[in-house]
């Protein structure tokens, strides 16, 4: 699933399984940017900041708190980028190696 589409199903996914509300903080990396993801992030219920990285953003160019709630989470995003490139490479969350692997036969669906 490509990274800008896969934003809602993960939201979906963790109200599913932690509730609806508990979500209060939000990072993510430039390859999750789009218009859709922004206003769907904005208007998800209790998440207080959120930080979807824009490709191209200046951070000076947004209000003194945005522009620290945007570093803040940049810097926290960066931080554990280590961790998930280790899960990756030791708990085999890579892409399948099955050529003709398209999905999980058994994969949720979220509609």
């Amino acid at each position: 699933m490509e990274d800008t589409t896969s934003v809602w199903p993960m939201i979906v996914a963790h109200q599913d399984l932690f509730g609806v509300g508990v979500l209060t903080s939000s990072g993510m990396d430039k390859g999750y940017y789009s218009g859709a993801n922004r206003t769907y992030l904005q208007s998800l219920e209790g998440l207080k900041e959120c930080c979807l990285q824009q490709p191209g953003l200046d951070p000076s160019t947004l209000s003194k708190s945005d522009a620290e709630t945007y570093i803040r989470l940049v810097d926290r995003r960066a931080g554990i980028e280590p961790l998930i490139g280790h899960a990756k490479q030791s708990g085999q969350l890579g892409q399948s190696r099955v050529t003709s692997h398209k999905g999980w036969p058994f994969w949720p669906t979220f509609a």
